[in-house]
């Protein structure tokens, strides 16, 4: 591993073997201490306690970020310095909520304008005071996007609508199948209808194949072409082709390059959020995540809990050998949560080259998956209870006092307990004629409990996740703001989608 000396390597795997040779929990149940394993951040209550790694493997992990770039590559980031080293751009998505507070006077100026642009729009299209070609008030708003101009916004909708006073209903396009695209615009109006077009570069196929649908959908109905500039509007970092589109230019809100897809939830592309929940729970949305990228500022080591999170996940991706990290949600809401995670983390870090060019001779971030519970319990459980791969995860449950059946609320909190106990210590049976019922138990994994799920609260989720994605890049020496891998699979599919058309 990259930055560790000889025998400290060494250290770390004789104490992976002694952890996956040890049968009960009950052997690695008090390592680590009560401070460092149980945190609390910003309506977060971050429990590590049930990872296998104790204090002598912390120390060890504690001197290689020491003796990383960590901090060089953090300090250059907060200042605004190119991090994306291929593009050669900075990572801007944190002062859209005004977490870089060393960016210069003039950009944060201008971001607070943006956003203040952004966020007077949505509240008269709520108010009615922005209508149709025709003078009616929207009632329904159609996003179209896909990855990251589209995960994170359909997922906010989703766990923040019961927080919704009034607003316009929101649709979610992505895939370029043409199905759901067709259902949903038969369900419509177009004089009641406003789209959204997600695209940073307002080239990308699948987005801009269904736009051109939905144009066409509207003015065959409509048969008004200037009827265009009151129901189509743009998010982009290029509003020159929206403006080609149609687009008119009061509707295009702008996304600045530096703002990478899987982090444009924070900036203009937070549109349909704004709409679905209204700009005062918005900025909330806005300071919950705020509150985070403080702590990941001013909190040095053991104390910063994304990069205590992230020191964990070395311990268990690279020397305990957990190849996924399952994102088990007890809460409808949050059931697409896992999503838009596999998103944020492997485009991130599913990386095979270091910042300097040279090949990677160790893993890098594993497979990331999930799902919700309890329904997650009468599939896949079964396999990681009893099954023989190794894994890491992630339980993520809320309190909710304002559950409106208190008794659904405790029952689905009393499985995602029962779950991660039986993950931890097992169960063994003494009788050899039932050992088919043994569970072996000892799989590491962090317990998430949040109080409730307000807009403050997804803001800090989220922020949390995004700084131990930056810092296990860091500690990885990858980078961590491109995704250059997906883009040779796009340019053949565009001759195969030649030679399907011929």
């Amino acid at each position: 591993m990259r930055y560790l000396t000889e025998k400290e390597l060494a250290e770390l795997q004789l104490n992976a073997q002694s952890v996956l040779a040890s049968e009960s929990a009950h052997q690695v149940e008090d390592i680590g201490r009560r401070e460092r394993s149980h945190l609390q951040i910003a309506g977060l209550s971050i429990d590590h306690s049930r990872q296998l790694v104790n204090d002598s493997t912390l120390d060890i992990l504690l001197n290689l970020y020491q003796k990383s770039d960590t901090d060089k590559i953090k300090a250059g980031y907060l200042k605004g310095e190119p991090v994306n080293l291929t593009e050669n751009l900075a990572s801007l998505h944190m002062a859209m909520r005004d977490g870089m507070p060393e960016l210069n006077t003039q950009l944060r100026q201008q971001i607070s304008l943006d956003r203040e642009r952004c966020l007077e729009f949505a509240e008269r299209v709520r108010s009615g005071a922005f209508r149709s070609y025709n003078n009616k008030i929207f009632t329904d708003i159609v996003h179209i996007g896909i990855g990251g101009s589209h995960l994170g916004q359909e997922l906010a909708v989703e766990c923040l609508k019961d927080s919704r006073d009034r607003g316009p209903n929101i649709h979610f396009l992505s895939n370029i199948d043409s199905r759901p695209l067709m259902i949903l615009l038969q369900r419509l109006k177009p004089e009641t209808t406003l789209f959204l077009i997600a695209s940073k570069s307002f080239s990308t196929t699948e987005t801009k194949i269904n736009s051109l649908r939905a144009k066409s959908w509207f003015l065959e109905r409509v048969g008004d072409e200037d009827a265009i500039a009151k129901h189509f509007s743009a998010l982009t970092s290029n509003p020159e082709a929206a403006l080609e589109f149609g687009v008119s230019e009061k509707m295009v809100f702008t996304i600045m390059p530096e703002i990478g897809g899987r982090f444009s939830v924070w900036s203009s592309a937070g549109l349909p959020i704004a709409l679905s929940i209204g700009s005062k729970k918005y900025l909330e949305f806005l300071r919950g995540a705020k509150v985070v990228d403080e702590h990941f500022v001013s909190q040095d080591e053991l104390s910063n809990i994304p990069l205590f999170t992230a020191l964990v996940g070395v311990w268990n991706y690279n020397f305990l050998h957990c190849h996924t990290l399952a994102i088990l949600c007890y809460d409808q809401r949050l059931r697409l949560l896992p999503q838009y995670l596999q998103q944020l983390f492997m485009e991130c870090n599913g990386k095979s080259v270091t910042r300097s060019g040279e090949e990677c001779e160790y893993s890098t971030m594993p497979i990331v998956w999930g799902g919700q519970g309890t329904e997650g319990q009468h599939a896949y459980h079964q396999l990681l209870h009893q099954g023989t791969s190794a894994f890491a995860a992630d339980f993520i449950a809320i309190i909710d006092e304002k559950d409106p059946i208190a008794e659904h609320r405790n029952w689905l909190n009393a499985h995602a307990r029962a779950q991660s106990k039986v993950m931890s210590e097992g169960w063994n049976q003494k009788s050899n004629s039932e050992n088919f019922k043994n569970i072996r138990g000892h799989h590491p994994h962090t317990n998430i409990v949040m109080d409730q799920l307000g807009a403050s609260e997804l803001g800090s989720l989220l922020a949390y996740y995004e700084h131990v994605t930056f810092y296990l890049g860091a500690l990885w020496d990858i980078n961590s703001f491109d995704q250059w891998g997906v883009e040779r699979g796009k340019t053949i599919a565009n001759s195969i989608f030649k030679e399907l058309n011929e």
